[in-house]
């Protein structure tokens, strides 16, 4: 989610940026970036001089469904403004269409039987072939001599 904000270049302000997850953007509890393993693992990058903040989410599931605002506070001046809020809904992903069919493995099983059989028939009948054209003594190859009766 990105929050893009404009301020007044002031040396004395500086701008803070909190990110707020709830039905509104007066949540006290501000989110903070998190590590490790939690759900959902967040992660805030702010640039206040460029006037922009983004909060990633990542691991998330359905408890992570709820509005995000951006609240922007300007420390000396005491004003701060809240965004409209991003609307989040995370859904149990389920594709009736996509789930693999538990015969697929069978599948794949006689198609590998297949190949394999295919293999080993055409393996003997060139080497059936090889035998039956070729004579072999201690000296060397020679090839039998066809009849052609016609």
């Amino acid at each position: 989610m990105l929050c893009v904000f404009e301020y007044h270049n002031d040396k004395n302000e500086e701008p803070v940026v909190y990110w707020r997850k709830g039905p509104s953007c007066n949540n006290q509890q501000s989110l903070r970036s998190s590590s490790g393993t939690s759900r959902p693992q967040i992660h805030i990058t702010k640039d206040v001089f460029r006037g922009y903040s983004i909060l990633k989410l990542s691991n998330v599931d359905q408890n992570a469904s709820n509005f995000y605002f951006c609240d922007v506070t300007l420390t000396q001046k005491a004003q701060n403004k809240c965004g409209n809020g991003t609307k989040l809904t995370v859904q149990d992903f389920k594709c009736k269409d996509c789930t693999r069919s538990e015969m697929t493995w069978w599948w794949w099983f006689l198609l590998g039987y297949a190949i394999f059989v295919t293999t080993v028939i055409m393996a003997f009948g060139v080497s059936n072939t090889f035998k039956n054209k070729y004579y072999r003594p201690k000296e060397g190859w020679y090839l039998l001599m066809e009849r052609n009766d016609k």
